[in-house]
C-alpha cells in the first residue's frame, strides 16, 4: 500500500508540473546530481532527446528514477523545448562506527552487515537503522546473546553523506541447559554427546565457557552426529528436526534433536567403473577389504581421496571421484560403485 501510495504522489506531482502540451525534446537537462552519474540517468529514464514527451511519459521517467532507490524526490519540468530533471538524491554512508562490542569481533559484526548491503560507499535509506539494528540483534542472537541491544545515531556530513554510530549493548550470554536426544535406541545421549562441541553447564563452566550456545558450533554438532551414525552403518540416519527453546527471563537454552537411526548395513559388493589410467592392482586390495564390513562413510571418503591422490600424482589435476551406495533394504546389505 506504501508503494501505491509513493508512486501515486509522483504521478499527481508529475501531472501538477506537466500541464502543458506534448513536445518534441530537443534537450535534456538534469539537476541536483552531486553522487548518481548522468550516463547512469540516461540509462533508466524511458525517454531521448528527438522523442516526444506528454503526461504519460513523464510519469513514466518519475516511476524509472525513483526505481533506482537512488533518489529521494524526482520532479520533472521544462524550459522552451528542454526537458527539465530535478532529482534530490539519497545520501550515501560515509562511516560505519561500532563500539561497545567486546564478544563479537568489530569485522565480524561488519561481514554481517556488509551481508545485508549496508556498507561505506552504499546508499543510505530511510529503513537503513532498522535494517542495521535487526542484522546486529540477529548477529547476537546467533551467538546465544538474546538480551543484546543497539542504539543507532546518525550524524550528517559534507557532500550529502551519512555517518552511523552504532553503541552495542551486548548483553550476557544464555547457557545451554539441556541437551536432549529423543529417537535413539542404539546409543545413549551419552555416547552421541560425546563428540559434540556444545555442552550442558557444569562446575567450571564459568571459567570454560562451554556451555555458551553458537548457531556455528549447532551447525558442527549437527554434522558430527550425522557422521557418527553413517560411519557405523547408519546410511539412512536422519535428523528430523533441531529445537531451540529459550527461557523467559533468555538465560536458559534447552536443545532437542530428534532422530531416526534406521537399519544398520553392510558393504556386500565393490565395484570400480570410469576411466582407470591403471592396473587394478593399485586398488584392488583395498576396495576388497571393504567387502562383509560395516559400511563407513568415512573410509568411503579416504578412498575417494586416495584414488584421486592416485590420478593427480598422473596428472590429472582435476578428477573426480565419487563412492555412491546402492541399497538392498531386504537384506540390508550395499553394493558400493567407485
Amino acid at each position: 500500500m506504501k508503494t501505491f501510495k509513493f508512486y501515486l504522489l509522483s504521478f499527481l506531482l508529475t501531472s501538477q508540473l506537466f500541464a502543458f502540451e506534448e513536445f518534441l525534446v530537443g534537450d535534456i537537462r538534469i539537476i541536483g546530481l552531486q553522487r548518481v552519474s548522468t550516463g547512469s540517468i540516461f540509462n533508466v529514464i524511458p525517454i531521448s532527446v528527438g522523442d516526444k514527451i506528454n503526461t504519460r511519459k513523464s510519469s513514466d521517467i518519475t516511476r524509472s528514477l525513483f526505481a533506482t532507490e537512488q533518489f529521494n524526490d524526482v520532479q520533472i519540468g521544462k524550459d522552451g523545448n528542454t526537458l527539465i530533471i530535478t532529482v534530490t538524491e539519497r545520501p550515501s554512508i560515509s562511516a560505519i562506527d561500532i563500539s561497545g562490542n567486546k564478544a563479537l569481533k568489530t569485522e565480524q559484526l561488519m561481514e554481517s552487515l556488509n551481508g545485508v548491503g549496508i556498507k561505506e560507499g552504499e546508499v543510505y535509506k530511510r529503513s537503513t537503522l532498522e535494517k542495521v539494528k535487526s542484522e546486529l540483534i540477529r548477529s547476537y542472537a546467533s551467538n546465544g546473546r538474546y538480551g543484546a541491544d543497539v542504539e543507532i545515531e546518525e550524524i550528517k556530513k559534507p557532500r550529502n553523506r551519512i555517518e552511523v554510530k552504532i553503541e552495542v549493548d551486548e548483553g550476557k550470554s544464555a547457557k545451554i541447559k539441556k541437551i536432549n536426544i529423543i529417537g535413539n535406541e542404539i546409543f545413549s545421549n551419552e555416547d552421541l554427546l560425546k563428540g559434540f562441541e556444545l555442552s550442558e553447564g557444569a562446575f567450571f563452566s564459568f571459567l570454560s565457557n562451554d556451555d555458551a550456545y553458537s548457531r556455528e558450533k549447532l551447525k558442527g554438532d549437527i554434522e558430527s552426529l550425522e557422521s557418527f551414525y553413517r560411519d557405523r552403518g547408519y546410511i539412512k540416519f536422519s535428523l528430523e528436526s533441531s529445537q531451540i527453546s529459550l527461557s523467559r527471563d533468555k538465560k536458559s537454552i534447552y536443545i532437542t534433536f530428534n532422530v531416526v537411526e534406521g537399519e544398520k548395513y553392510n558393504i556386500k559388493d565393490v565395484e570400480v567403473i570410469g576411466d582407470i589410467p591403471f592396473e587394478k592392482e593399485a586398488y584392488e586390495d583395498i576396495t576388497n577389504s571393504l567387502k562383509d564390513q560395516t559400511y563407513s562413510q568415512a573410509q568411503i571418503t579416504a578412498i575417494e581421496e586416495y584414488f584421486i591422490s592416485i590420478l593427480g600424482n598422473q596428472g590429472y589435476a582435476f578428477a573426480e571421484v565419487s563412492g555412491e551406495p546402492e541399497i538392498d533394504d531386504d537384506s540390508e546389505d550395499v553394493k558400493l560403485t567407485f
